[in-house]
């Protein structure tokens, strides 16, 4: 798959519900190798990402009707984030590294 696809619904789907675990520990090692979240405790770092990867497999299941937008987890994940002193640009890179970490995860699968 291009780089610059959009894999379907149901690959993502698939990809999350199968590695949901393994997608949590690829974020988890690459935002610490990558150095935005070095002073957070492992379940600092964690915090509400599992609860959002949930949301986003039952909103992608291809008979799933359609949710309202995701946008609490993220959002209670975000404050957590800016609460422990982050700042703005470092809760988007945060965000960019778990966004990596998922198209890697598809296009490993």
């Amino acid at each position: 798959m291009a780089e610059e696809e959009t894999p379907p619904r149901s690959v993502l789907y698939d990809v999350l519900r199968s590695n949901r675990d393994a997608l949590i520990q690829r974020w988890m090692q690459a935002t610490t190798r990558e150095g935005t979240a070095d002073a957070l405790s492992p379940a600092e770092l964690l915090d509400r990402i599992p609860f959002f990867i949930d949301e986003l497999i039952l909103a992608l299941h291809p008979e799933a009707l359609p949710l309202p937008a995701l946008g609490e987890t993220a959002i209670e994940h975000g404050a957590q984030r800016l609460g422990l002193g982050f700042n703005d640009g470092e809760v988007v890179r945060g965000h960019g590294v778990f966004h990596r970490s998922s198209l890697e995860s598809v296009a490993e699968s």
